[in-house]
C-alpha cells in the first residue's frame, strides 16, 4: 500500500530531477521542517552527521553590483536590482556538521553542501519531505 502511494502520489510531485534543497532548507529556516528530525533521518544512511548549519549572509550590494556588471551585463531585472539596492538580498551557507574520529580523538568538521556525497545532498531534500509527511 505504501509502495502504491509513493508510485501514484509522491512520484507526480517529486520527479527524480526534482531538486528540494531550496524548499527544504527555507522549511527548515521557516519551522514547517524540524531539523532534528531531518538529522536523525542523515543519521541513519551516515553516522558522522550531528547537526546542520544554515547561516544567512547579507550580500553586499556595492560588491554584488560590481560583480554582476563584470560577469552578467544587464541580465537581473530592475526589481532585483532594487533589493539588491536596499540590503534585502542574501544568501543561505548550508553546511553538515561531521564527527571525525582520529586516534581516539573526536572533533566536529562542518563541511558545506556542495562537499556532501550526491546521495547525502539527495536524502536531505527527501529527509525533509518524509518529515512533513510523517507528521501530517
Amino acid at each position: 500500500m505504501a509502495a502504491d502511494w509513493f508510485g501514484s502520489v509522491l512520484s507526480k510531485i517529486v520527479t527524480p530531477s526534482e531538486n528540494l534543497l531550496s524548499y527544504v532548507t527555507e522549511q527548515i529556516n521557516n519551522g514547517f521542517i524540524i531539523k532534528e528530525n531531518v538529522v536523525k533521518i542523515l543519521n541513519k544512511a551516515d553516522f558522522n552527521i550531528t547537526d546542520i548549519e544554515i547561516d544567512k549572509i547579507k550580500v553586499d550590494p556595492d560588491a554584488a553590483m560590481r560583480s554582476l556588471s563584470a560577469h552578467s551585463g544587464d541580465v537581473f531585472s530592475a526589481d532585483f536590482k532594487k533589493l539588491l539596492l536596499a540590503g534585502k538580498v542574501i544568501t543561505i551557507n548550508l553546511g553538515f556538521k561531521h564527527l571525525i574520529r582520529n586516534a581516539g580523538v573526536e572533533k566536529a568538521v562542518t563541511l558545506p553542501y556542495e562537499q556532501q556525497s550526491l546521495g547525502t545532498q539527495r536524502l536531505y531534500q527527501f529527509a525533509g519531505v518524509l518529515d512533513l509527511l510523517m507528521r501530517h
